[in-house]
């Protein structure tokens, strides 16, 4: 169907991203022995430091050993205060790697995510959101996708809401409603470079709508596509193409987003692996809000609608 791996966790970029990334992604367990090592040549050092006369610890190598046991403690300082404060609960960096938000995000973008921000508030429709996806979502990834996977996607419901696609355009609630974030491209063999194309040029396998709707007393994502051959439905990405079956379940009104639960959906709309096939996400599972790219220089600033306004109001 035309859908990207969405993570985030299996970037694979190069150069400085990569190093960035190696960087910004160090396990926690590596910054603790790395902090406790640096603290025990702390002390080793310090005595020998003391022990020397003030009027020489100026000179030759006591003025090195003081220099390198600042840096030892900048290194634990910056550990505990980056890798232990920051990061698991105030800002982490991400790598895009692939084109499901094209182009509000591209390949090997790097990311500013606001983990602070959704402490105090609720995420909003229109926000570029971070998230641990559900495990649906996971199986319908590529073969060895990781349990800790991150997803990053665009918040098109939150409670309350009524979502609906109408060959491809958003109605929220009943009525058509802007949406600028909306894209379409045509991907390249690897799946690296997308070129626009206009929804009226859009190829007709792509032609879809789209509702969530109770069946069998759940809330599940269906898709009809009904252009290009023969009809079906996908219900959570399962293929349903008897009449009588496609009937019964498209006939349904498209359900409210139950309390704690919104639903994600990528910019490139036709190149997105996203709750259309596997459903909502929990209130519980977000991580944080994009707020910026900052790498590569030449496309550092805001992420465009990381705090709503790409959607209109219903």
């Amino acid at each position: 169907m035309g859908c990207l791996t969405p993570f985030l966790a299996q970037a694979q970029p190069g150069g400085a991203v990569s190093i960035i990334d190696s960087i910004a992604r160090t396990k926690i367990s590596v910054i603790v022995m790395v902090c406790l090592a640096a603290t025990i040549i702390r002390l080793i050092i310090n005595p020998i430091i003391q022990k020397t006369p003030s009027h020489l610890r100026q000179m030759g190598g006591i003025r090195g050993l003081k220099f390198f046991t600042e840096f030892l403690d900048a290194i634990v300082y910056a550990g505990i205060f980056v890798f232990m404060v920051i990061r698991p609960f105030i800002l982490q960096t991400f790598v895009i790697p692939s084109g499901s938000m094209v182009p509000t995000l591209m390949i090997n973008d790097m990311i500013i995510a606001n983990k602070w921000v959704y402490r105090f508030s609720e995420p909003e429709r229109g926000d570029i959101v971070i998230f641990r996806p559900p495990a649906l979502a996971l199986t319908q990834a590529n073969p060895g996708t990781p349990a800790d996977t991150s997803y990053i996607k665009r918040l098109l419901g939150v409670p309350g809401d009524t979502v609906e696609l109408d060959n491809n355009l958003l109605k929220i609630n009943g009525k058509l409603v802007t949406d600028k974030a909306m894209h379409f491209s045509t991907p390249d063999f690897n799946q690296r470079v997308f070129t626009p194309v206009q929804l009226k040029d859009l190829d007709s396998r792509f032609i879809m709508d789209f509702k969530m709707v109770e069946v069998d007393g759940e809330l599940k994502a269906v898709q009809r596509y009904n252009e290009g051959g023969p009809a079906f439905l996908l219900v959570m990405g399962k293929v349903v193409s008897d009449p009588v079956e496609m009937d019964e379940i498209w006939g349904k009104p498209a359900a409210k987003i139950p309390a704690g639960k919104f639903l994600m959906i990528g910019d490139n709309r036709n190149n997105s692996g996203d709750g259309r096939f596997w459903g909502l996400v929990d209130r519980a599972d977000i991580i944080g809000r994009s707020e910026c790219i900052f790498f590569p220089l030449s496309r550092m600033g805001r992420t465009k609608g990381a705090s709503g306004g790409s959607i209109g109001s219903p």
